[in-house]
């Protein structure tokens, strides 16, 4: 029973009695017998009938009023995604290779096992992929005056600061170019980590990606003789823009609300940064150390020096997201059914997302796979000629697996009732590229999920409250599978009530042959569904033990944690509160044909979303304010492609940020992010170049779409 249902009961109860009155005087013809007024004293049994339709009619009021929660959900898990789930905790690690001379790649996704001090152990995934790369970077500095670096050339006026570190191999140069030539793309890029509060990281990123007026290479010979060899400019750009992150991958969404909530909430993320072509430059001076210094045109404010951990390589951003299967849930007759992922430990687990839901009988036979109510598509005449096929089978049924399967949309299409049996467990690998006799093809199962916010639990483990997650199935596939089911049990529950009676001694067991169907609830159809999911740990991150040894899962790299471990915040939406309403009409009216809306109101818009994504602090507050003006003008571009020039309209956008609201925010990181909100936000083929400037006019950085 919900809490608020006595609420609902007494509001029908009220109109029952008071405006039924009302509108039986108004029409007395057709409604003088809703009248109570004419009764000398209460009919016990007309107050029954009364108090029963105000007890029924509260129910379905109750039910429609749950499911606001329902579709809002399912609404937002569509267009922003990440305002639907609990934002995971994130870690920073330094990695190294396990055994000595390997050049290990991290993929995105790999998992890596996180120790407890009590014990347990957390799974996170790698953010982004890594290349560990054989360079070691070391005994960085930046000089305001170039001479420091280079008193040989006399650069102009235009030089105004320099950054350099020494630069070495820990491998010999035929194996550097042996690992180049293998993928020379993934190779190109050396990432790095910005170590320094995020005010300097910013003004130190912003001269490194705007500012380069000239790079050399220093190389010392054995007499003392140096030699400055002079290399193209080395791109530097931010790593957390570059490519959809696994966070993202996991839960879709738009690109623009994406950035805004992984900087609000992860501003670690705009540290990393990579420069890219120096590998090749290396290879072409064929030398195994030297000194790469950076001339540059402007000036970074930076408090204090750069030290041997300010400037880092090989750190990779975790997050605390894994694939997982749940427990076995039985299928009853309920409207929806929670969750679990772990019975017996339900407070180390918290469902993100679920990709689809797997229902199996007593036989473990896979009776129907269930796809997201957004996912449903209609089978096209193309894809009737599908047929699956079981590749390879990975743990058992009543178990957890870290990995699962991805089941395509025909997977429910062939496992229904009485047509195709596939014998299935945990997680299968399908493939379906041969095809399904048209017989076979039944309609898709589709399942929505809402999470909801428990009651306080009696023995807290932090501040943090994990949220449950329900899922509820429909689809004419299901609704045969539970014919089916149903009709099996019958007998059962024939034979059931025939024993009850007997043992009552009010009847023979031939009476139950003539008994009318039983009342009582279905308990056991014989069907459990398990739901693949992406889980998070909930709040056990807060307990990682600072100093352990991090491992991944294929064993080879190891690693430190690299600072404080970001805490995980609830979902931002998980009623149907009137806020949540006008957040979701926001996000869905605001963020598409952003060129069309007046200057003003795309500032609004930008200030809206900051508090939108932000948890409400001052700080998000501050940064709202410092977006002061948007300028927008027509612009020609020159454009030239295959030996062709052709010109195209667009628009010249200028932002105007007020440094001084920041505080310790990047001035650079806060500019590049509202670049890409307001340039994801814009058409495909729309031509736009944005610039963004201080309140002085000083030029702050420019992109272009």
């Amino acid at each position: 029973m919900q809490p608020d249902f006595l609420e609902y009961y007494r509001k029908n109860l009220n109109t029952l009695r008071y405006a039924a009155e009302d509108f039986a005087r108004a029409y007395p013809k057709i409604a003088s017998c809703l009248s109570l007024s004419n009764f000398d004293c209460a009919d016990p049994f007309v107050e029954r009938l009364l108090e029963g339709s105000a007890f029924l009619a509260s129910q379905v009021e109750a039910n429609l009023d749950s499911g606001y929660a329902r579709l809002l959900q399912q609404l937002v898990a569509h267009v922003a995604p990440l305002f639907n789930i609990p934002l995971p905790a994130l870690a920073c690690v330094q990695l190294k290779a396990v055994q000595m001379g390997q050049l290990p790649y991290i993929t995105t996704g790999q998992t890596f096992t996180l120790p407890t001090v009590n014990g347990q152990s957390c799974t996170f995934s790698a953010l982004w992929p890594l290349q560990l790369h054989p360079f070691v970077l070391q005994h960085w500095s930046y000089h305001h005056r170039v001479s420091d670096e280079l008193p040989e050339l006399g650069l102009g006026l235009q030089a105004k600061s320099v950054v350099a570190c020494d630069v070495s191999l820990n491998v010999p140069l035929s194996t550097l170019r042996s690992w180049f030539e293998l993928d020379p793309q993934q190779a190109s890029a050396l990432e790095l980590f910005l170590n320094l509060p995020e005010s300097e990281a910013a003004a130190l990123y912003k001269i490194l990606r705007n500012d380069q007026l000239a790079v050399y290479v220093r190389t010392n010979a054995p007499n003392g003789q140096s030699t400055l060899h002079q290399l193209d400019l080395l791109p530097c750009v931010a790593s957390v823009y570059e490519q959809p992150s696994f966070l993202q991958e996991v839960v879709g969404g738009a690109a623009a609300l994406d950035y805004m909530a992984l900087y609000l909430h992860y501003p670690a993320l705009c540290k990393f940064i990579r420069l890219q072509h120096l590998v090749e430059q290396w290879l072409k001076l064929n030398i195994t150390s030297g000194r790469l210094i950076i001339v540059c045109n402007s000036e970074a404010t930076l408090n204090t020096a750069l030290g041997p951990e300010s400037v880092l390589t090989h750190v990779l951003p975790l997050i605390n997201v894994f694939a997982q299967r749940s427990n076995r849930t039985a299928l009853t007759l309920r409207s929806d059914y929670q969750v679990h992922i772990d019975r017996t430990h339900p407070r180390d687990y918290e469902v993100l997302t679920i990709k689809a839901i797997e229902c199996y009988d007593q036989q473990q036979r896979l009776r129907f796979v269930a796809t997201p109510m957004t996912g449903l598509r209609p089978l096209l005449p193309a894809q009737s000629a599908r047929r699956l096929k079981v590749k390879s089978v990975i743990g058992t049924g009543t178990q957890n697996s870290g990995t699962w399967g991805t089941p395509h949309a025909a997977m429910s299409a062939a496992a229904t009732a009485n047509t195709a049996t596939v014998t299935a467990t945990a997680a299968t690998a399908w493939d379906n590229s041969e095809s399904l006799p048209e017989a076979q093809l039944t309609p898709e199962v589709g399942f929505s999920w809402e999470r909801r916010l428990p009651a306080v639990s009696a023995h807290p483990r932090s501040l943090y409250r994990i949220s449950n997650v329900f899922v509820a199935f429909t689809g004419q596939a299901y609704d045969q599978v539970l014919s089916s089911a149903l009709q099996n049990l019958e007998p059962q529950l024939w034979a059931a009530m025939a024993a009850e009676k007997q043992g009552a001694g009010a009847a023979h067991a031939s009476d139950a042959a003539h008994a009318t169907k039983p009342s009582m609830p279905i308990r056991d159809l014989g069907l459990d569904f398990v739901a693949q999911c992406y889980c998070s740990n909930g709040d056990l991150p807060y307990f990682l033990a600072k100093d352990a040894e991090i491992r991944s899962s294929n064993d080879v790299v190891s690693g430190v944690l690299l600072g404080d471990v970001t805490k995980m915040s609830p979902a931002r939406l998980t009623t149907a509160a009137d806020d949540d309403l006008q957040l979701l009409s926001f996000v869905l009216l605001n963020t598409t044909a952003l060129l069309r809306q007046r200057d003003s109101e795309i500032v609004a818009y930008l200030q809206e979303l900051l508090t939108a994504c932000g948890d409400h602090s001052s700080e998000i507050e501050q940064l709202s304010h410092c977006i002061v003006g948007l300028k927008r003008e027509h612009m020609t571009f020159r454009l030239w492609r295959e030996g062709v020039v052709f010109f195209e309209e667009g628009a010249l956008l200028t932002l105007t940020l007020d440094e001084s609201f920041l505080g310790g925010s990047g001035l650079m990181f806060v500019a590049e992010l509202l670049a890409q909100v307001l340039l994801s936000a814009l058409e495909l083929n729309a031509h736009a170049q944005l610039r963004v400037c201080t309140s002085t006019d000083k030029e702050v950085g420019v992109w272009m779409h």
